[in-house]
């Protein structure tokens, strides 16, 4: 009984070891001031009339998938130019895809930060694409 118990101590601490590395999110924070702006994936903008003329930027996103462990990314931009639309596509499902939000900037801005975060024991894979004229 005394070797279950020293066994799952050490496996919970190196799962906790893990969840503190730079890859995971700390909810205390930042959480609360973004909640509420995460989604799914991002359409932003006036996207109805961007033409590849307009690409700035792009960036694929992905991370694998640990047990246990949330993943979490960043993808930035910034230039000169005016964002008129703002694109964060999700490739995965919604039970596994995690969610996108604007961190800094975005739409009538000229930089963008965008943060990532899995669900826990998912990947995150997005497409990222950034219109500005």
């Amino acid at each position: 009984m005394k070797r279950i118990l020293i066994l799952l101590i050490g496996t919970l601490a190196v799962f906790a070891g893990l969840t503190s590395s730079s890859d995971s999110y700390k909810f205390e924070e930042n959480y609360d001031l973004y909640a509420s702006n995460e989604s799914y994936q991002i359409v932003s903008g006036n996207c109805t009339n961007s033409s590849e003329n307009f690409v700035v930027f792009r960036d694929y996103i992905h991370k694998t998938s640990y047990p246990f462990i949330t993943r979490n990314a960043t993808s930035s931009w910034s230039g000169n130019r005016k964002i008129f639309c703002l694109k964060a596509i999700n490739l995965k499902n919604q039970q596994k895809g995690g969610t996108v939000f604007v961190k800094y900037g975005g739409v009538n801005y000229t930089f963008v930060t965008l943060e990532m975060h899995s669900f826990t024991g998912h990947g995150i894979e997005f497409n990222v694409t950034v219109y500005a004229r």
